[in-house]
């Protein structure tokens, strides 16, 4: 069981340019002070070196979670490249009613926000999202082709090691 806490993120920013170290802070709806995030290990190629900022397009129906304010832990996969691809209408419609086929639109590619955690008081937390504006900085330093593969072998030892504690 995760922690999906994507609709109650209004906006964060997520620093990885100390080696070994993700830090950040999300602003979650409902909450006057920012989670603070405290993780070991590095982000994917994408973000590892960087900070990352964002914040939501549509902040309108965001709902409240019981997230801890400190999250101390592990980094999981963290990236703002997965590609999804994302259905739309042409027009919201009115009621719920059917959507007429013609008034659908191709779907289309677009970039996910994906930050995945294993924090030490609520297990694993993820946000996965399409619905951020995203500024990612310039890379202090980069992972090297053997750093990408320990940084996902580090991740999968991290869902094996929560997968066994969730087991017991």
């Amino acid at each position: 069981m995760a922690w999906r806490i994507h609709d109650s993120v209004v906006q964060g920013v997520i620093d990885n340019r100390v080696r070994g170290a993700v830090t950040g802070q999300l602003w979650l709806v409902g909450r006057a002070a920012p989670l603070q995030l405290r993780l070991r290990g590095n982000a994917c190629g994408d973000l590892a070196g960087c900070e990352l900022s964002f914040e939501r397009v549509q902040p309108d129906t965001l709902i409240a979670t019981s997230l801890a304010m400190i999250q101390e832990g592990v980094v999981g996969e963290m990236t703002a490249s997965r590609k999804a691809r994302l259905h739309s209408v042409s027009t919201a419609d009115p009621g719920g009613a059917a959507v007429p086929v013609e008034r659908i639109r191709p779907p289309r590619l677009a970039n996910v926000l994906f930050l995945e955690w294993y924090s030490e008081r609520n297990g694993r937390v993820v946000l996965e999202s399409a619905d951020f504006n995203m500024r990612v900085s310039e890379h202090a330093w980069s992972l090297s082709a053997v750093e990408e593969e320990e940084q996902r072998r580090a991740n999968a030892a991290a869902l094996r090691e929560f997968m066994r504690r969730l087991a017991e």
